[in-house]
């Protein structure tokens, strides 16, 4: 499995050209790290305020040319094909801010009660239903108390199934966090932001996984791979430039 494990898809967004484009980053990812061939499979962090999953399960908004079908169990995936055979795999997750304003991915949640809830709950409750939790690096986000408090998670050991999360907005050259040291895996991921042309890091930076993937059940397949991941597994993909790091920030203040 090529994955990209940290994804938007924005309301405003073409949806062909945003599929072409994972399709085709998350390849050519794979085929620069050396890699066997997979499915590409995006990991969604959806807010509150976005539809596309639930959008593309119901039919609306398929992009002329491609094909959507909904794969059932545990929870479902939508399988997206495209006029060039191209093959996206979108498992559903939830970006959701915990009381302390720490950012989790829930992978295979989708519900949307743990917003403001604190890190401690939100993470027992996504492990008493056995999804897998990211907390994504950020850039300003893991400072001060929110800082002291994942040096504090991490130091007491995470618990199976949860990662801290590299983020492909981490400019090349910024130090990695000092967590990541300890941290056990690290699970990379684009996260695109809500800029102009933001959408184009799809699939730019993620993480390859071995193994045969159930093509009827993505999800499970995924969700079971993350619970016993153990080892840090193989960085797919490149992070954005320092100044392409300015500007996405200095358009992301302006928006």
């Amino acid at each position: 499995m090529l994955i990209d494990g940290h994804v938007h898809l924005y309301p405003d967004v073409d949806r062909h050209a945003f599929f072409s484009t994972a399709a085709a980053n998350l390849t050519m990812a794979g085929k620069q790290a050396g890699v066997d061939p997979g499915p590409c499979v995006l990991l969604m962090a959806e807010t509150p305020q976005e539809t596309s999953f639930d959008d593309l399960t119901a039919g609306r908004g398929v992009p002329t040319g491609w094909q959507a079908a909904v794969l059932p169990g545990g929870p479902p995936a939508i399988r997206m094909e495209g006029p060039e055979a191209q093959v996206v795999v979108l498992i559903p997750g939830r970006q959701i801010i915990t009381k302390e304003r720490i950012e989790v991915i829930a992978v295979g949640y989708r519900g949307t009660a743990l917003d403001d809830r604190s890190l401690d709950h939100v993470l027992a409750t996504l492990r008493a239903e056995q999804r897998p939790a990211i907390l994504p690096w950020g850039a300003g986000k893991w400072l001060g108390g929110r800082g002291a408090r994942i040096a504090a998670l991490v130091s007491g050991g995470l618990p199976k199934g949860v990662f801290l999360g590299d983020n492909g907005g981490r400019p090349v050259g910024w130090p990695a966090p000092g967590v990541f040291r300890a941290a056990g895996p690290v699970l990379p991921g684009s996260d695109p932001l809500p800029v102009p042309g933001g959408w184009r890091d799809v699939g730019r930076y993620g993480f390859f996984l071995p193994g045969v993937i159930d093509p009827a059940h993505p999800t499970r397949a995924v969700i079971t791979a993350l619970l016993t991941l153990t080892q840090q597994p193989t960085v797919i993909g490149r992070r954005i430039s320092m100044p392409a790091f300015a500007l996405r920030q200095i358009r992301l203040r302006a928006s």
